[in-house]
């Protein structure tokens, strides 16, 4: 389900896709144990996506605040006659 929503581009953003993965990792856990395999890899598939996705928040919050400031206009000739 998940792949097939990215290949048509049907995420509206990434709080929808970020919810699916919450809920592929958590149906694993529930069906598989939290100290199965599965469970654990689930788990560390979850601390890693929501790294990633914190740190591209970060990063795009920042680039939001330079683009925020603009370019500095150019200072004012001043006429000396």
């Amino acid at each position: 389900m998940i792949r097939s929503k990215l290949d048509n581009d049907r995420y509206e953003s990434v709080d929808t896709f970020e919810a699916d993965l919450d809920l592929m990792v958590d149906n694993a856990i529930t069906f598989n144990g939290e100290e199965s395999e599965v469970g654990l890899v689930a788990a560390q598939t979850r601390d890693l996506y929501r790294r990633l996705t914190s740190e591209w928040r970060s990063n795009l919050s920042k680039k939001r605040k330079d683009s925020e400031q603009g370019t500095p206009q150019p200072a004012k000739r001043v006429k000396t006659s």
